[in-house]
């Protein structure tokens, strides 16, 4: 076998794993346009890219046939390679949205990592003890009844801690506060976006006719997008990359 045979059938395998890691991304941490907004892009991108290069070069450069050491060469290159896609899956799944928190008026992405242990552990509802790792789920955020716990929300918010949105023992089903949500969602008409986003949000407006739907903002780790809802029900239609404010 050449080098540049070595090379190529080194670049298939990693492409293939390549499109696993795309596809778990897509299809699950990071469905629709949360991708974006919650900076997968950037994160896919970096570790695809060492994957796919790196590793096929490295053969490329010191695969010779014959030559003595050569198992334990390329050995060396798979070994620092599994090693890194390890590392860089284990960062994105750290930042993969866990939660979509509808809180008083607006959601929220809430990544894995901004969900702390001990706030974790004191949830009411024991499903929402834990970060999931089938895809983010949709909660809602009641504010809390007693003072004490009340401060404590500000406290964590004024110290740059999270506000309610990190606080998953006020979490609930959206189901139960989905007429809220749907209270709060503003008209259409009020949507504005950037230059740039006319044609989306025409799009927006075209799929829904004779629907009284609203927005309300999307606030995540690396885009703000928009919630589209209807108004009488607050049920979430979809989730559009239009900046909300």
């Amino acid at each position: 076998m050449t080098r540049w045979r070595a090379a190529g059938a080194h670049f298939v395998i990693s492409a293939v794993v390549a499109v696993a890691v795309v596809a778990l991304l897509l299809l699950v941490w990071y469905p629709g346009p949360l991708y974006e907004a919650g900076g997968g892009e950037r994160l896919t991108f970096i570790l695809v890219a060492i994957d796919i290069v790196v590793g096929p070069i490295l053969t490329l450069l010191v695969f010779r046939a014959g030559k003595p050491g050569m198992k334990f060469d390329l050995t060396v290159i798979a070994l620092l390679q599994v090693a890194f896609l390890a590392y860089g899956l284990s960062v994105i799944s750290a930042a993969r949205p866990a939660y979509v928190v509808f809180a008083i008026d607006r959601f929220v992405a809430v990544g894995a990592n901004q969900l702390a242990d001990h706030r974790l552990a004191e949830a009411v509802r024991p499903e929402f003890g834990r970060r999931p790792w089938t895809g983010p789920v949709w909660v809602s955020a009641e504010r809390p009844q007693d003072p004490d716990e009340a401060d404590r929300v500000m406290s964590s918010f004024l110290t740059g801690d999270g506000d309610l949105e990190r606080f998953p023992k006020f979490y609930v089903p959206y189901a139960e506060q989905a007429a809220q949500a749907g209270r709060k969602a503003k008209p259409l008409a009020e949507l504005k976006g950037k230059p740039g986003e006319a044609a989306e949000l025409e799009r927006v407006r075209a799929a829904f006719p004779g629907t009284d739907v609203g927005w309300l903002p999307l606030v995540a780790r690396s885009r703000d997008m928009t919630v589209i809802l209807r108004r009488d029900s607050g049920e979430v239609l979809e989730i559009v990359r239009v900046d909300p404010w």
